[in-house]
């Protein structure tokens, strides 16, 4: 998936923090969509899983967060879609009936390495 960022000035600030905006490349929607309409006949559970969010904000979603999950949508038998990347708790979103997990932080790692205990 491609995402464009673009930064603009908000108001009359110079120097101050910008707005930003993030959407993703109309054929690379596209391109994602035919995968998963090719690769749903083949599987039992299909999960689609993205690098994606914005750090230190579990609030904040970027814009084409939403635009590239509801995109998996539009296909039949998207089964699962999750967010990966923020290391934090993100919103669950239901869209059309289905869960879609924003960010589940440390799901598959442990804390730091000065979390653990030596044996």
């Amino acid at each position: 998936m491609q995402i464009l960022t673009h930064y603009e000035l908000g108001g009359a600030n110079p120097g101050g923090p910008p707005d930003v905006y993030t959407f993703a490349v109309p054929r690379t929607l596209d391109m994602m969509t035919e995968d998963i309409v090719k690769l749903r006949p083949l599987c039992d559970v299909l999960t689609v899983s993205f690098h994606k969010g914005i750090l230190g904000n579990p609030e904040m979603l970027a814009m084409y967060d939403k635009q590239v999950s509801h995109a998996g949508d539009r296909t039949p038998g998207r089964t699962w879609y999750r967010g990966a990347h923020a290391h934090m708790l993100k919103g669950i979103e239901i869209y059309k009936g289905k869960a879609i997990y924003h960010g589940l932080g440390q799901f598959v790692f442990g804390g730091s390495r000065s979390d653990r205990r030596a044996a």
